[in-house]
């Protein structure tokens, strides 16, 4: 099975919003059953690198579908405004 890796580069400005997305395709997952129930490996994987001023998040999915479920919500996410 191929692996599907999604960086994201983020300023720290605003951690909520990959959390937000994380568990808005997390509740997708499980309300649809595409959440795995095997022992091979988890439904998807986070990595994290520091690099100056910015952290990039390595975001691996074991399909390239929900990979792209999950860019829905963070582009839902990041475009979403932020109550003051």
């Amino acid at each position: 099975m191929s692996e599907v890796v999604v960086q994201i580069q983020d300023d720290g400005s605003d951690p909520a919003r990959l959390a937000d997305a994380l568990n808005a395709f997390a509740k997708w997952s499980e309300e649809t059953g595409q959440d795995s129930r095997s022992d091979e490996a988890p439904d998807i994987m986070m990595m994290t690198e520091h690099s100056g001023d910015f952290i990039r998040r390595k975001l691996i999915f074991q399909s390239r579908a929900h990979a792209a479920r999950f860019m829905v919500f963070w582009r839902q996410e990041r475009h979403r405004a932020r109550p003051v």
